[in-house]
């Protein structure tokens, strides 16, 4: 499934009333994007940001950029590495020995599939990082 893709949550069973109390409303279903680690941070983020002290806002503001530089240099350095072991496989010529382990059809989609999770994460922190920091600015300029 395509993060763009949108579905709805499947409805929840309706719970049966206690004895001697009134049925409550059924909610409505809540459009939820398609599920992975950029979305559930922003669910999460609607969620919590109204809730947020500045001091919070300003330890995410802060905090979240430099943890994903770190991991994005961390990745790098993963990638690159995985880079070497295919390209010394392509080098070696018949017979030369495999020192890589995507030698496969199944093993490359699955890194794949694994870096576009990281980097679900990344974006969705950096997205998170903006709008925190861009709380902070809002409530510095509302103060009297």
């Amino acid at each position: 499934m395509q993060a763009t893709q949108k579905h709805v949550a499947p409805a929840a069973a309706p719970a049966q009333p206690r004895p001697g109390s009134t049925p409550a409303a059924t909610p409505a279903p809540v459009k939820l994007p398609a599920f992975t680690l950029r979305s559930l941070l922003e669910v999460l983020w609607e969620r919590a940001c109204p809730h947020m002290t500045p001091q919070e806002l300003r330890w995410l503001a802060e905090g979240a950029p430099e943890l994903t530089s770190c991991y994005a240099q961390h990745l790098e350095t993963v990638l690159e590495g995985i880079a070497c072991l295919v390209l010394a496989d392509g080098n070696s010529g018949p017979g030369g020995g495999n020192a890589g382990s995507f030698q496969s059809s199944v093993d490359v989609p699955d890194l794949l599939f694994s870096q576009v999770n990281h980097y679900s994460l990344i974006s969705g922190l950096g997205r998170l990082t903006g709008d925190a920091a861009f709380l902070l600015r809002q409530q510095a300029t509302a103060r009297p």
